[in-house]
């Protein structure tokens, strides 16, 4: 019961961290230099691309965290008018579905992790269910 506790509170977390982590550095290595190539006139991507793009890998996947989150919540920067609708309609399909799949990893591992905090704080507290 020990190992199961153990894979769930520690294990199951980190492996859809890691798995969350290896798209993102797929997304650096193929997919980063065609993404950015979509965005000419959004700025929120487009500035700091000039800065980061051919810097070292930390820098790129850095770049990459800040895109996915301008790609996983586009209303705020369509409203400042940051992120142009054209040019996000026009970016690869199959770079987006990774970059979702990155950020649903990681929302993953985190609710994954905190679930199962909060059920074992309750297992171990409750009279009713005392297990060994």
């Amino acid at each position: 019961m020990i190992i199961l506790k153990m894979f769930f509170l520690l294990g199951l977390p980190f492996v859809l961290f890691v798995a969350s982590v290896g798209v993102n550095f797929y997304i650096v290595l193929f997919d980063l230099d065609k993404f950015l190539e979509c965005f000419k006139k959004s700025t929120i991507i487009s500035s700091y691309g000039s800065v980061w793009r051919r810097g070292a890998f930390y820098a790129r996947y850095t770049l990459v965290c800040v895109v996915i989150g301008s790609v996983m919540f586009p209303n705020k920067h369509m409203r400042n008018g940051t992120l142009d609708p054209e040019e996000m309609a026009r970016c690869p399909v199959e770079i987006k579905y990774r970059m979702a799949l990155s950020f649903y990893l990681l929302l993953s591992a985190v609710g994954c992790f905190v679930l199962t905090a909060v059920l074992l704080i309750f297992i171990k507290n409750s009279k009713f269910l005392h297990f060994n």
